[in-house]
């Protein structure tokens, strides 16, 4: 694929385009990927869907943006392609996707802005807007798929997010954990599965190496309608302290005490 430098080269593709309906994809500048209905709602220029989705075509046929089809919810899904992201000079904060990743990063996506809509969490922050801060990075040294801040006690409290929809190698689990438990930089580790089973697994090979009063950092929760439900946090289940506990009673605990 031909490369674009900065300046008057993007700016002349540019003009090929009306800059409204580019303004109408900046959401995926921060959330990566989108359906085409949550994308509408943060238009502040459009709210008819049938003009909308012309004009998501017209950008998808120029190699802007990619589409994609779910298939369990049926829902279209869109992402800058990197021509797009060249396009959009957003080479330093970079958001497009690989083919591999793609389900993963839409259900990320989707559960960052789920977060962010309970009133407990101030901020949501994903994978690659933690690259970007170059400091920060080199100090944790951990990457999670998505960082939610909530308060306690009016101080920041700091959850890194893992998702896993398949299984890990035993050692890669045990390190990352490691990781994890050494890290100065996260208050709480969550990791959300799509299975119980999935989640005994992580769970039992973490806690044969760090015991659980060596390990509440790390907690395990499962949904096993996650790749299919958008209200993946209220239904998510799993174990704080010994007891069973809702995703979502845990989190708002957490602002409360």
């Amino acid at each position: 694929m031909k490369k674009f430098k900065k300046g008057k080269k993007i700016m002349g593709n540019l003009n090929h385009f009306n800059s409204a309906h580019l303004q109408y994809l900046t959401p995926l500048l921060k959330w990566r990927v989108m359906d085409l209905q949550s994308l509408l709602k943060e238009c502040p220029y459009q709210k008819n869907y049938f003009n909308f989705a012309k004009i998501i075509r017209s950008l998808e046929s120029k190699n802007i943006i990619h589409g994609y089809r779910h298939p369990f919810n049926k829902k279209k899904y869109i992402y800058f392609s990197s021509y797009g992201q060249k396009l959009l000079g957003s080479d330093d904060n970079p958001t497009a996707m690989s083919d591999e990743s793609l389900l993963h990063d839409i259900k990320v996506s989707e559960l960052s802005r789920e977060f962010l809509a309970y009133s407990f969490v101030n901020n949501v922050e994903l994978e690659h807007q933690i690259h970007n801060k170059g400091e920060f990075y080199s100090r944790s040294g951990l990457v999670p798929d998505a960082v939610v801040e909530v308060t306690k006690n009016q101080t920041r409290f700091r959850i890194a997010l893992e998702l896993e929809l398949t299984q890990k190698s035993r050692p890669r689990i045990i390190e990352k954990a490691k990781q994890y438990l050494m890290s100065r930089s996260y208050d709480q580790v969550i990791y959300l599965f799509a299975s119980e089973a999935l989640m005994q697994s992580y769970r039992e090979k973490v806690q044969s190496i760090y015991p659980d009063e060596k390990s509440n950092k790390i907690l395990f929760f499962y949904n096993e309608d996650l790749t299919r439900s958008t209200n993946v946090i209220r239904g998510a289940k799993g174990m704080y302290k010994g007891r069973s506990v809702f995703l979502k009673v845990l989190l708002a605990g957490l602002n409360e005490n």
